[in-house]
């Protein structure tokens, strides 16, 4: 039985055209009949499942939160109640997008609603864990949703942490988006290394997979130095995702000393509420926020 792919990392950082390169190296992307149309900020395609999607934001928003405002959530929380309920619709929609094995999944929110997927499927996927610089990603979310950089810094920094939680005990590789970028070729050979490793069956072409990283799509850029904006904990938690990068890929994601909790985001409940519902109502424009 081939084993199962699931990308994972931050808006903005990079998880499309990785998906993408995936697809091309011979992992199924399922039924493609759902795919979100390319947009102006992904001309090449998300490499999302709309429903899917949906999904991950229903969860969102049924633990009080959304993708731009994540929910601060129990360390139990996919073993409650209310989160158990939903495991058989995710196990359904998921089984009927991808029908068979050697699949490659990704959406960003997985980042934290990854504990209630790895229940639906069962077994645990091989990860592929992209992260990008911080202040790449914050300016690229001020320009596409109107986000302050600390909100944007605030996400990267949740979104990364909850990734490393969800992810122990799980074989993960880390990658960092800008370095896949400096050399495709390099990256996509490595990437197939370590997931064949692991059991992930590929059939397809290296050499278009690398073709679909193209560093002309890199719009947003930040030095490695440029840190002066971060928080403690964000420069921290930038040199551990580096630290695991240089490592290469892990039989089982290290558990982390300890839960990560959002607490930065209670910016947002905090902001005025014109300016709350300004965003909101730009979320609902751009397809971004569907239950909000």
């Amino acid at each position: 039985m081939a084993r199962n792919v699931v990308v994972i990392g931050m808006h903005r950082s990079g998880t499309s055209a990785i998906t993408n390169a995936l697809g091309l190296l011979g992992c199924s992307l399922g039924d493609t009949g759902d795919f979100m149309s390319p947009k102006r900020w992904n001309p090449q395609g998300n490499w999302e499942h709309q429903r899917l999607i949906d999904r991950n934001d229903l969860v969102l928003e049924l633990h009080g939160g959304t993708w731009f405002a994540p929910p601060r959530l129990p360390g139990d929380w996919a073993r409650r109640p209310k989160a158990q309920a939903m495991i058989p619709r995710l196990r359904s929609e998921f089984a009927e997008i991808y029908p068979g094995e050697g699949w490659v999944w990704k959406d960003p929110r997985a980042c934290i609603t990854l504990p209630l997927w790895l229940q639906a499927w069962g077994s645990a996927p091989v990860a592929v864990m992209a992260f990008r610089h911080p202040l790449a990603v914050a300016r690229s979310l001020a320009a596409r949703n109107g986000f302050s950089l600390r909100h944007g810094l605030a996400l990267w920094e949740v979104y990364n942490s909850a990734a490393l939680w969800n992810l122990r005990g799980v074989p993960t590789a880390v990658y960092g988006y800008e370095t896949a970028l400096d050399d495709p070729t390099r990256f996509v050979a490595e990437l197939s290394a370590a997931l064949e490793r692991h059991g992930v069956a590929l059939g397809g072409s290296a050499a278009d997979a690398a073709g679909a990283l193209k560093p002309s799509l890199r719009r947003n850029t930040a030095d490695g130095d440029d840190l002066g904006s971060l928080t403690k904990s964000q420069r921290s938690l930038w040199e551990l995702l580096n630290a695991l990068a240089a490592d290469g890929e892990r039989p089982a994601m290290p558990r982390p000393p300890r839960q990560p909790l959002p607490t930065r985001l209670g910016l947002f409940a905090k902001l005025p509420p014109r300016r709350r519902a300004a965003l909101l109502r730009a979320q609902l424009r751009s397809g971004l926020g569907r239950h909000w």
